[in-house]
């Protein structure tokens, strides 16, 4: 043999070399069978939907970031990219409190009504304006979102007239609906400004009651995780970066990186792949023509690549059962499956490995350790 040796091809780790492996894997070498296109469907659905499910890596553990909305108190975790988020988490770079018990969320910030004595009625359906004041005439710093309920009751009578809870439109405004409430019924969360109008009219023996949750904005210090709704406590009062670790779908990006491999119809074959826009929800990708809210589309052309390059053969073998199992071949699904456990467990081994270059953490955790250290016994 020569030396040096004759430079080999290059390694199989591309959508093309995926489609051919899981071909030889299933016994399907003609696309009479069953065609490319189908076997990409197999592939994604392993690579964006089982994947992220069975493997927790580090190559997919990141940093979800975003930017408060002043008096917006609920964000929408983007669910298409974000698998899952856990603590430690900052606020304005403070390390803050995180939580999925709501009872511990609302027993350190509860949300308490006060009641507020409106305008008497005049005679006319609307509209009836007034603005929201706490005991002492003193207006609230701010109205909590979906917490707002207004009623008119008859006090000749007794009989209520109109029940309204509010629904939030955007972060400043919202409209009541409910039972005798007429359109244009509306609430300004930031001033306390509320403006009524009724079904019927309101007699001048009737009178105008309003239960409402204030708050005073400030820096956020806890976050509630909950039904995939982040809610943050006190309300921001500025735009303040919100940092959690989160372990991310494969196909996405989350602090401007590069997809690999892209997703949506078409793309850049420039840039190889779409850059991270984060104005676009999950997965935010400008090179589609999907609309503005893309759904992943996992590998498209026949040269893309896993995220990392070792996965390849993963891939294969995960569409390959999924194809296999639609045709209810079980006797080889069950044979294969310790092949497929094989190539789990080598892709697991990086995870294991750094993982296991730090101890689990104790009490004594933060404690400078030993003379090596140059903090260490410090006068």
């Amino acid at each position: 043999m020569s030396y040096p040796p004759t430079v080999a091809p290059g390694l199989p780790n591309t959508l093309g070399d995926i489609i051919t492996k899981v071909r030889l894997i299933t016994k399907s070498p003609s696309p009479n069978m069953i065609s490319d296109d189908q076997i990409v469907q197999y592939i994604n659905t392993w690579y964006l939907y089982d994947m992220p499910q069975e493997l927790r890596l580090k190559n997919c553990l990141s940093n979800y970031s975003f930017a408060t909305i002043p008096m917006q108190e609920t964000y929408k975790l983007p669910t298409d990219t974000i698998i899952t988020i856990e603590p430690p988490v900052y606020i304005n770079g403070y390390q803050s409190l995180f939580t999925q018990s709501q009872d511990n969320f609302y027993m350190l910030y509860p949300r308490l009504g006060i009641s507020f004595t409106g305008p008497s009625g005049t005679s006319i359906t609307g509209p009836y304006t007034f603005t929201l004041q706490l005991p002492g005439g003193i207006p609230p710093g701010g109205v909590l979102q979906g917490n707002t309920v207004v009623s008119a009751i008859d006090n000749a009578t007794g009989l209520g007239i109109a029940t309204g809870t509010d629904t939030p439109t955007n972060t400043t405004t919202g409209t009541f609906q409910g039972n005798g409430m007429a359109a244009a019924s509306t609430i300004n969360y930031t001033t306390g400004v509320i403006t009524l109008n009724f079904a019927n009219i309101l007699p001048t023996t009737a009178t105008i009651h309003v239960q409402f949750v204030p708050y005073v904005p400030s820096r956020p210090v806890a976050m509630l995780f909950y039904a995939d709704v982040i809610h943050l406590r006190p309300i921001p009062d500025a735009a303040y970066l919100v940092n959690i670790q989160a372990y991310i779908n494969p196909i996405a990006a989350i602090t401007g990186a590069l997809y690999n491999p892209p997703i949506g119809q078409t793309y850049t074959p420039a840039l190889g792949a779409g850059p991270n826009d984060t104005v676009l929800s999950s997965p935010p990708n400008p090179y589609t023509t999907l609309g503005a809210n893309p759904i992943a589309r996992g590998f498209v052309s026949s040269t893309d690549t896993p995220q990392l390059k070792q996965w390849w053969q993963l891939a294969a073998w995960g569409a390959a059962l999924k194809l296999l199992e639609d045709r209810g071949d079980w006797d080889t699904v069950e044979r294969l499956y310790p092949f497929y456990d094989k190539q789990m467990r080598l892709v697991l081994r990086r995870t294991i490995v750094e993982q296991n270059n730090e101890r689990t953490a104790t009490i004594y955790t933060e404690q400078t350790q030993g003379i090596g250290n140059s903090w260490y016994n410090q006068r």
